[in-house]
């Protein structure tokens, strides 16, 4: 069985406080892309599952959510059977847009159907949340509200249609961001959101997304703890800015950002911009939201690559 995996980026990402059981509170929105990795499961009789990946230091043992969910399955189902799992990674490790959570999703929806379907919606639901904060929103197959640590998950396909609208252009500086770290600054300061203010204001980014403006907010409160240390984010926002292109945000906890254009015509603007940032450092991609066909990650040290 062939699978894609797709990545997601945050839209939007409000931290409105601390949790009794160690997790923190959070309200985002967010949408898969037409770009991720790729997953080949394969059957076997050894009766002890195997991973393989292209990508170097991808972990190959349990750690890796992708046997994690295998076991889990046959946990929760009693099938007592075994796969070989082949990852094609493209998704960036570390860069905040949901690899290895998507990962471990596709590949339990893979068995599950492999094996008959013997979870229902629900059943592959409670999996996914007990693997991780960012796996449940991955069941869904378009943009999704995420409350809580991330389980409780509300679709809102009526914002799907405007975002297909939008070329996503998907950066990535070339190291990754460790999410635990932010979250720990965070903390620390103690710099939560007002659950109230932030309902309000992704109301009015959901708003400005379904008439087609051309200026949005893009929150994210962990990504700003990232551009307080690498101050590139916000001069290339400044940039951007200047040349009237006010879709730029960064995707979760980072490292990678984002870029939204409609207009054909900014392709050469852009292109301009990211050579300063981007020339022989890290990668960048062109995609769309999912749904559009999507193109491989290529080095950015070649704008014409994108």
């Amino acid at each position: 069985m062939h699978l894609f995996s797709p990545a997601k980026i945050n839209l939007f990402l409000a931290v409105t406080g601390k949790r009794s059981d160690g997790f923190h509170e959070l309200l985002s929105l967010v949408a898969p892309l037409a770009w991720g990795d790729e997953i080949t499961i394969g059957e076997i009789e050894d009766g002890e599952d195997r991973l393989s990946c292209d990508y170097a230091g991808v972990p190959l043992d349990e750690t890796n959510l992708i046997l994690r969910a295998a076991r889990l399955f046959r946990e929760q189902t009693g099938v007592q059977r075994f796969f070989h799992f082949q990852l094609k990674k493209q998704i960036w490790p570390g860069g905040g847009l949901g690899g290895g959570s998507g990962n471990a999703v596709c590949t339990l929806e893979g068995l599950n159907e492999m094996c008959g379907n013997p979870l229902q919606k629900a059943g592959l639901y409670s999996i996914a949340e007990t693997l991780g904060s960012d796996c449940p929103l991955f069941l869904e197959k378009g943009p999704v509200i995420i409350r809580g640590r991330g389980e409780l998950v509300q679709a809102v396909p009526h914002l799907a249609e405007p975002l297909a609208a939008w070329k996503v252009g998907l950066m990535n500086p070339g190291f990754a961001s460790p999410t635990g770290s932010l979250y720990k600054t965070l903390a620390h300061k103690g710099r939560y959101a007002n659950p109230e203010n932030a309902e309000e204001e992704l109301a009015e980014l959901m708003r400005q997304i379904s008439t087609g403006g051309a200026q949005m907010n893009f929150r994210n409160d962990l990504g700003a703890l990232l551009a307080d240390k690498y101050l590139f984010y916000n001069t290339l926002r400044s940039i951007l800015s200047r040349e009237e292109m006010h879709t730029f945000g960064i995707s979760g906890s980072g490292s990678s950002c984002f870029l939204l254009r409609r207009r054909r015509s900014d392709e050469a603007k852009i292109f301009s911009v990211l050579e300063r940032f981007f020339s022989g450092v890290g990668f960048m991609i062109e995609t769309s939201f999912l749904g559009a066909n999507y193109k491989k990650a290529r080095n950015c040290s070649d704008p014409t690559d994108v």
